[in-house]
């Protein structure tokens, strides 16, 4: 069960390191003004837990990095790692949820596994009940007229997610990777480039849905369409306008295109 919240309350607590914060919030405060709201949120937070760690050097330790990195998250100079957060939570026996809330999904931070391999020996603390790690792969689905081989010794790294986040779009969390799109074919729906949230447990092929297939050596991303006697399917890209005509299946061929699963999400660039 996550660990809840609890109010921060220096004065109450005796183990806070009131002088090290007061130091740090003078240092910093200028740096503060300048950033984004939630940039400085996270580093008056980071602030403010250094204290309930015991004090700057202490932290770092915990954190698993040095004072002077401490110093530039706290500054907002530069972003620690999910994994660090979570350290930095369990010692100061907070919740991550104090320094990443679940509906901030903006804020997810990302680390690569080969990051916590190094650290099998220590006790790395586990995601809280709400949060899931998402796989992305470097995976390119085709949004264009041809195919992407799929390299299937890719390691993946992870996108740390709401739970919650994942089932309002109808994802299931335990069955959700995320690749990448490529090609104009789709366009303007999925424009090139973009990151595709994929469910992998939804592989019944759905009138109107757009999912990813595997077609041969290589995976295409197409909006599914059966035709009026449903014997036959139609792979549809949405930018028909630019010469991508509908690729034709009957109910024979449907051996040869393996659905992998439904589009769940589509994350671009503004």
């Amino acid at each position: 069960m996550a660990r809840k919240s609890k109010k921060i309350d220096p004065d109450a607590d005796p183990t806070y390191d009131r002088k090290s914060v007061e130091q740090a919030i003078e240092r910093y405060k200028a740096h503060w003004e300048t950033l984004p709201t939630a940039e400085r949120d996270l580093a008056e937070k980071i602030t403010m837990l250094t204290g309930y760690a015991g004090g700057r050097d202490k932290a770092a330790a915990v954190m698993g990095v040095g004072p002077t990195t401490l110093d530039n998250y706290r500054m907002g100079k530069t972003q620690p790692k999910f994994l660090e957060l979570l350290r930095l939570a369990k010692a100061a026996d907070h919740s991550i949820n104090y320094l990443v809330p679940i509906d901030m999904i903006s804020w997810a931070m990302s680390y690569r596994a080969e990051e916590t391999e190094e650290d099998d020996n220590e006790d790395t603390p586990e995601l809280p009940h709400d949060l899931v790690a998402v796989s992305v792969y470097n995976v390119h689905a085709s949004a264009g007229s041809g195919l992407v081989p799929v390299d299937e010794h890719d390691e993946p790294h992870d996108i740390i997610l709401a739970r919650s986040f994942l089932r309002r779009l109808g994802a299931s969390p335990e069955k959700s990777q995320i690749i990448f799109a490529k090609g104009e074919s789709m366009l303007p729906t999925i424009p090139d480039g973009s990151l595709l949230l994929v469910d992998r447990s939804k592989t019944h092929i759905e009138e109107g849905g757009i999912f990813v297939f595997r077609v041969g050596e290589g995976i295409k991303v197409k909006r599914a369409r059966w035709r009026v006697d449903n014997a036959r399917i139609d792979l549809v890209s949405d930018n028909q306008l630019a010469g991508y005509p509908p690729e034709t299946y009957t109910r024979d061929e449907l051996a040869s295109i393996v659905p992998l699963g439904r589009v769940m999400c589509i994350m671009r660039a503004p």
